[in-house]
C-alpha cells in the first residue's frame, strides 16, 4: 500500500490539470496614458476655449462667452455620458447604436480590441464631444443662453453623434472608405460648418457691430492651451503608450507649427504685416487638418498638410469676413477648412490605396459632413430664432 499511493500520484500528475480561464485586465500604462491624453483634452476644452473666446469678442462680451462655451461643455459632458457614446459607439443598426446595449457593469470591462476598460474610451470621447460643443458656441457672441443651450443639446445628437458613428464607429462612411484618424471630420469640420450655419441663419452683422477684440493676450493664451491639449486627441487616439501614439503627437506638433507659419506668411502676403493672432489660429489650423492623418502619416507630411491649413485658413478667414456673419474666433476658417484641407491631403500624404481611389473616399466623406451639418444646423436654427428674444442686444449677458 505504501508504494501504491505515490504511484498513483505520478499518475495524476501526468495528466493536464484543468486550464482556468485567465481574466482579462487592462493594461495600466495604457489606461493611465488615456487618464493623461484625456485631461489634456479637457484642459484644451475648458480653459484654452474659454480663454480664446474671451480674448476674441469685445472686452464687454468676454464674460458671456465664457459662460456660454462653459455651459456647453459641461452639457455636452452630461449628455454624452448618458446617450451619446452608446449612440456613436454600441452595437446596432448602422446609424445609431442600442442605448440598452451598455450597463453600469460593462463599463470596467475591457473595450473590444483594445487593452483599456470601457469607461477610459468613454471618458475620452467625453472630452472631445466636450470640445465640439465648446467650440459650437464661438459664432454664439450676442445671444441668450436658452437659445444656444438647446441649439447645443440637439446639436449634438442630432449632427455630432451621427458623423462620428459614420466615421469613426464603422458607419457608412466608413465602409464607404473614408479615412479619419482622430475626428477631424467630427470634432472640426462638423463644428466649423454648423458654427458658420448658425450665424448667417441668424442674420447678417451692421458694419457698425465690428468691434476689435477686448483682449488679444488672452486670446493667444487661449490659443496656445487648445495647442497644448490638442496634442492629447492624437496621442489618446492610438489608444496605448505606443510608438504609434508618439509619432501621432510629434505630427501633431509639427503640422501645428507649419501652419502657424504659413498663416503668418500668408498674412503679410494679403495685408503687409502678420499679427501673433493670425499665428495663433493658423496653428488651431493646423491641428485641426492633421488630426484626420496623424497616425497615418510621416514628418514631411505632416509639415504640408499643416502648411497647407495654414495658408488655405488665412484665405478662407478673409473671404468669411464677405458674409459679415459673427464668428470672432474663426471657427470656420480654422476649424472647418482646416478639417476639410486635412482630409483631403490624408489622400496624398497616406499610402495605404491609389491616390484617385483615396481622394474621391475623402472627397464624398468631407462633402456629406458638410451637407448633413449645414442642413441639420439650419433646420435647428430656425425654430429657435423664433424664441424671442433670442439676441442679446446689449450683449452684456448670455
Amino acid at each position: 500500500m505504501r508504494l501504491v499511493l505515490p504511484v498513483l500520484a505520478l499518475i495524476a500528475l501526468a495528466f493536464p490539470a484543468p486550464a482556468m480561464a485567465q481574466v482579462q485586465v487592462a493594461d495600466s500604462g495604457d489606461t493611465a496614458w488615456m487618464l493623461i491624453c484625456t485631461a489634456l483634452m479637457l484642459f484644451a476644452a475648458i480653459p484654452g476655449l474659454a480663454l480664446r473666446f474671451a480674448g476674441a469678442v469685445p472686452a464687454r462680451d468676454a464674460s458671456a462667452a465664457m459662460a456660454r462655451m462653459v455651459i456647453a461643455a459641461a452639457i455636452a459632458a452630461l449628455l454624452w455620458a448618458a446617450a451619446g457614446n452608446m449612440l456613436a459607439y454600441a452595437p446596432g443598426p448602422l446609424w445609431f447604436g442600442d442605448l440598452r446595449h451598455v450597463s453600469p457593469q460593462d463599463m470596467a470591462a475591457l473595450r473590444p480590441g483594445m487593452t483599456i476598460p470601457e469607461i477610459a474610451f468613454l471618458f475620452f470621447q467625453l472630452s472631445v464631444a466636450s470640445m465640439a460643443c465648446g467650440l459650437l458656441t464661438g459664432a454664439f457672441g450676442g445671444y441668450r443662453l436658452l437659445p444656444v443651450t438647446l441649439l447645443v443639446m440637439l446639436w449634438l445628437l442630432l449632427v455630432y453623434t451621427p458623423v462620428v458613428r459614420a466615421v469613426s464607429a464603422g458607419g457608412w462612411l466608413a465602409q464607404a472608405g473614408v479615412v479619419d484618424f482622430s475626428s477631424a471630420l467630427a470634432l472640426h469640420l462638423a463644428t466649423g460648418v454648423s458654427a458658420l450655419t448658425a450665424a448667417v441663419m441668424r442674420g447678417l452683422r451692421h458694419p457698425a457691430d465690428d468691434h476689435a477684440p477686448g483682449a488679444p493676450v488672452l486670446g493667444l493664451t487661449g490659443c496656445a492651451l487648445v495647442w497644448l491639449g490638442s496634442l492629447g486627441l492624437s496621442g489618446g487616439w492610438t489608444f496605448g503608450a505606443t510608438a504609434d501614439g508618439i509619432a501621432a503627437i510629434l505630427n501633431t506638433h509639427l503640422a501645428a507649427c507649419a501652419a502657424a507659419l504659413g498663416w503668418a506668411v500668408m498674412e503679410r502676403v494679403r495685408t503687409g504685416h502678420a499679427t501673433a493672432g493670425g499665428m495663433g489660429c493658423g496653428a488651431l489650423a493646423g491641428l485641426a487638418a492633421i488630426s484626420a492623418s496623424a497616425g497615418f502619416t510621416d514628418m514631411p507630411g505632416a509639415i504640408l498638410t499643416g502648411l497647407c491649413a495654414g495658408v488655405l485658413g488665412q484665405f478662407a478667414s478673409a473671404t468669411a469676413r464677405l458674409l459679415r456673419a459673427w464668428d470672432p474666433a474663426n471657427i470656420f476658417a480654422v476649424h472647418a477648412v482646416g478639417g476639410a484641407t486635412g482630409a483631403l491631403m490624408l489622400a496624398l500624404v497616406n499610402s495605404r490605396s491609389p491616390v484617385d481611389v483615396r481622394l474621391v473616399n475623402q472627397a464624398v466623406g468631407v462633402g456629406a459632413v458638410i451637407l448633413w451639418s449645414a442642413a441639420v444646423t439650419a433646420l435647428l436654427t430656425l425654430p429657435l430664432l423664433l424664441l424671442k428674444p433670442a439676441r442679446s442686444e446689449s450683449g452684456h449677458s448670455p
